[in-house]
């Protein structure tokens, strides 16, 4: 069903691969490589998978009208929400055929926000109850999202890209909710296509009915540090402990021999519960980052953080299973980045242009490169995040006006998105 032309374009791509992946019909394969788009790292943002979907955005909306009663200026941001509710349910095909009452609820939210006049306080509880009311009439979802994507995958119709294409983002963004990392689903779909001995359809529904009725599993995790402090208060290390490399031997034999490609090193062993491994790792970090964070507020000499391009051993403690992982940590490296072509004469350019500048657009311009190197060097994804805002905020700041603002109406999104570096 696809030509050796387009198979060509394809990575991995070979003549056989529809017969050994088990695929029947090129809806299924348009299926298994729009999946690895929205997870692969070197996608774009804007077709990687969103970070919401009309569930999590009614669960912020009951945040935020507790925000809003307790200081009424926020309730800017509730309509925002509800807007935004209204756009993500009339792109949902699911929603839209299946959903109907949703609409009109959310139709009925939005008169409701715009009746509300907030002064200096304002009562919100009957807008919690509509939202609360609306998340009722969205029960059966994920089950009429699993249904409809398995019904055209076992029998496309003749037009079902841009059905497709909408409920496979749907289906990634609701099991982003259930809590499964994007690493994890990025490398599930082998698991539809290795070894096939069912048509597709029935080998996906099985996959998401797996997934869906997964319950929280314990991982433990160990964290290679460079650390000074030899111990660790049990305030600060309330979910882990520290492993001096003495005390390596009274460990399991796995955890041994991790300990060996970090030798000297302490070992920091954390408890967490989480779907699959790799959002036990972001979890177990955070809890890391936080104590590592609150030591250095009060040592400033010696070390306290993570080893550097180190490798994590993640073990699955439960009764079903004892598999063990060796992950990367996750570098906050934003990889789709590259050099520019001609980067000499580009710089020669910049120069160029500070000595044509005034003083005071040479320090802005200046800022900006001081936070967009802080960005690059930045070692966790928050750092990177806020340097680079910060750096757009330098470029966008008008004395009497709205940063935010201006970053959104002057500044291109093509120029945050393909830019950056």
């Amino acid at each position: 069903f696809l030509n050796r032309g387009d198979a060509n374009l394809i990575l991995g791509f070979h003549e056989n691969l529809a017969e050994n992946w088990g695929l029947e019909n090129e809806a299924q394969f348009f299926f298994v490589l729009r999946w690895q788009e929205l997870f692969d790292s070197n996608t774009y943002d804007s077709w990687q998978v969103r970070s919401c979907n009309l569930l999590t955005i009614l669960d912020e909306l009951l945040v935020c009208t507790e925000m809003a009663e307790a200081d009424p200026r926020s309730f800017n941001s509730v309509a925002g929400l509800v807007e935004e509710a209204s756009e993500i349910a009339r792109l949902d095909h699911v929603i839209s055929e299946s959903f109907h009452s949703v609409r009109f609820h959310l139709e009925a939210l939005k008169q409701l926000v715009a009746s509300i006049k907030p002064a200096k306080t304002c009562d919100l509880s009957s807008m919690r109850r509509h939202i609360t009311i609306t998340k009722a009439h969205f029960a059966g979802y994920r089950q009429a999202l699993f249904d409809r994507i398995t019904d055209i995958l076992s029998d496309p119709p003749e037009a079902y890209k841009n059905d497709l294409y909408s409920v496979t983002m749907a289906l990634a963004v609701e099991l982003r909710r259930l809590g499964y990392s994007t690493a994890w689903l990025r490398t599930s779909w082998r698991r539809l296509v290795e070894k096939p001995t069912k048509p597709f359809a029935k080998r996906l529904a099985g996959f998401l009915s797996s997934l869906a009725a997964e319950n929280t599993r314990p991982f433990e995790c160990y964290f290679p540090l460079r650390i000074s402090k030899k111990k660790v208060p049990e305030q600060v290390g309330k979910h882990w402990q520290l492993i001096e490399p003495t005390n390596i031997r009274a460990t399991g034999k796995n955890i041994q021999e991790f300990a060996k490609l970090f030798e000297r090193s302490a070992i920091a062993k954390v408890y967490c519960g989480a779907l699959d491994p790799f959002a036990a790792m972001e979890d177990a970090r955070r809890e890391v980052e936080r104590g590592l964070a609150a030591i250095r507020l009060f040592q400033f000499d010696g070390e306290a953080a993570l080893q550097l391009s180190a490798k994590v051993l993640i073990c699955d403690v439960s009764s079903k299973s004892k598999a063990n992982w060796l992950l990367d940590i996750h570098s906050p490296r934003i990889e789709n980045l590259r050099s520019p072509k001609n980067s000499q004469r580009r710089l020669e350019q910049l120069f160029r242009l500070f000595d044509a500048l005034k003083e005071d657009d040479v320090s802005r311009l200046g800022a900006v490169l001081q936070y967009h190197r802080l960005a690059m060097a930045a070692r966790t994804d928050e750092v990177l995040l806020v340097n680079l805002w910060v750096a757009v905020e330098c470029l966008a700041r008008i004395p009497g006006t709205s940063v935010i603002r201006n970053v959104c109406d002057v500044i291109s999104p093509s120029v945050v998105t393909h830019h950056v570096h």
